[in-house]
């Protein structure tokens, strides 16, 4: 039994992705700096709130539009994790077995944690309609969660 410290860790580097333009799923390593860069600006905007605070990435000025796009990519990645996660939970798996194999199944991480998708183990207790969850968290890990989600927007086949 791997001790719950080493579960959590890799649990949460699950969550951290390749580097720009790669085709690794998880959050990509940018839209995290660029997240931190923000925290740090809201900090010292806090501490001094006469200041004007520039968040910068690389040499360039970053937009409110594009800390925006950041913000709710994280808001969509984070929320379909959780709303996976729960629907795996109706087909009776553990809250670890399903956190962790929606989180492997969005990133392409390899194993999940748990009894049932561990690193030990294969995928061959969860039932097929919890594949069929898992195979959709692949899809959208792989694609950007945008170019998926805008299908079900109804201007979207409208225009």
């Amino acid at each position: 039994m791997t001790h719950p410290f080493i579960q959590g860790m890799f649990l949460i580097h699950m969550f951290i992705g390749g580097c720009a333009g790669s085709t690794s799923g998880a959050i990509k390593i940018f839209r995290w700096q660029l997240m931190g860069r923000t925290l740090m600006g809201q900090f010292r905007q806090t501490l001094s709130p006469h200041r004007v605070v520039v968040t910068r990435y690389g040499s360039r000025n970053v937009t409110d539009d594009m800390l925006s796009s950041v913000r709710t990519f994280f808001f969509m990645y984070l929320m379909t994790w959780g709303l996976l996660s729960l629907a795996l939970m109706l087909f009776d798996l553990d809250l670890l077995s399903a956190t962790s194999a929606v989180a492997q199944a969005m990133a392409n991480a390899g194993p999940g944690l748990g009894p049932l998708v561990g690193p030990g183990t294969t995928f061959a207790a969860v039932p097929d309609p919890a594949k069929w969850l898992l195979a959709l968290a692949m899809l959208l890990g792989r694609l950007e969660f945008t170019a998926v989600f805008i299908l079900l927007v109804p201007d979207f086949w409208i225009r």
